[in-house]
């Protein structure tokens, strides 16, 4: 089979990571926090749309074959990537802020810490808010589309109709719900409100198949031209003290994620001719989200060996440790648990599906993931 894997997809994943890992180190030097704040929260955004993207494919296949089995391998195949190294890191913050056995421990292990509203009081494990939008999205995106699939034949709602529907509830929900006034805490940073910019990225997706492919000059300069526009929109929207900009930030952030992926997709035929460019990407895809769970416990490592340095000297030694950690950690843990995850389609029918379409199985399930 050809290799169908958008390499591009990967470098904006690593990317992410590096851009959420990189600020926070400005952030805690204290240099030009409010500027790197901002890029770090874009990195997040962009985390968001690129997950549902990239997951797209998989849940087509969960929509198509409507099995008990299926959802339950897309669950299996979800945790088996995304829990044990959570878990790890969680464990690793809790020892480092002596918070066992606390309410807080608790509710980061079962994801409720941000469901409704921030509900931890230490927040000593800040990053993990955006995993629990992740994992609570893998619940709930599934179970629509089984129970769509209970009405009857004529009612049936596409799987583009579930997405829009998706969207719209949150976005509904946010709007008349959300609490603006501390809108990072109580809407931002909350599951309930923010699960539609990962079905937006399952609408983009499913979007591209019906358009076809990006034509690559028009989809380039417009792509670049929405990814500045986006970037500064989003920059005014979050440096601004009123409340009501903060309505249009999630309008720019998935305006964001999506400009960027369909970048990505119009380089995407220059980078292949690039193979230390490929090697790079698939190397930055590997130990991205590795980079976002322990950056931080990899700064706070480093930072007694580099008192007194240069901020670029800091810098350099954080990300040399950082690349070490996260390398190490992805050839120990994180790849031998992915070689063991179940296909999501039997392998039996994988066999009869490749046969009737002349060696190419019909869907890549995670061909282009940049999370495996």
């Amino acid at each position: 089979m050809s290799d169908r894997r958008i390499h591009s997809l990967d470098f904006v994943r690593g990317g992410a990571a590096l851009g959420v890992a990189i600020p926070h180190f400005f952030i805690e030097q204290k240099f030009h926090a409010p500027l790197f704040e901002a890029v770090s929260i874009y990195a997040v955004e962009i985390f968001f749309v690129l997950s549902g993207f990239v997951l797209a494919p998989q849940l087509q296949l969960c929509y198509e074959l409507d099995r008990a089995a299926i959802y339950g391998r897309f669950l299996v195949r979800r945790w088996m990537r995304t829990l044990p190294p959570y878990l790890i890191a969680l464990v690793l913050f809790t020892l480092t802020f002596d918070r066992f056995f606390s309410a807080d421990f608790v509710r980061y292990a079962l994801f409720v810490q941000n469901l409704t509203g921030v509900g931890v009081v230490n927040d000593y494990f800040q990053i993990s808010w955006s995993l629990s939008v992740e994992e609570w999205f893998y619940i709930t995106f599934p179970l629509m589309i089984a129970l769509a699939s209970r009405l009857p034949g004529r009612w049936r709602p596409s799987l583009m109709q579930l997405a829009i529907f998706f969207i719209a509830a949150f976005l509904i929900a946010r709007t008349f719900f959300g609490d603006f006034s501390d809108w990072g805490a109580q809407v931002r940073r909350v599951v309930a409100f923010r699960l539609d910019s990962i079905g937006l990225g399952v609408f983009l997706y499913l979007l591209g198949q019906r358009i076809g492919k990006y034509a690559p000059g028009p989809s380039l300069a417009f792509a670049a031209l929405a990814l500045v526009a986006a970037c500064g929109v989003m920059y005014a929207i979050v440096t601004s003290d009123g409340t009501a900009p903060k309505h249009l930030f999630f309008i720019a952030a998935s305006a964001l994620g999506a400009s960027l992926i369909v970048l990505a997709q119009a380089v995407e035929p220059h980078l292949r001719r690039m193979k230390a460019a490929v090697v790079l990407a698939d190397f930055l895809g590997k130990i991205s989200y590795s980079t976002y769970l322990f950056h931080v416990l990899v700064m706070i490592a480093v930072a007694p060996f580099t008192s007194g340095m240069s901020l670029a000297a800091r810098l350099a030694i954080f990300l040399a440790g950082l690349i070490v950690v996260t390398t190490t950690f992805y050839y120990l843990v994180e790849d031998p648990i992915l070689r063991h995850r179940p296909s999501l389609r039997p392998r039996r029918e994988l066999r009869d599906n490749t046969s009737m379409n002349g060696g190419e199985p019909a869907v890549a399930v995670g061909a282009t993931s940049a999370t495996g």
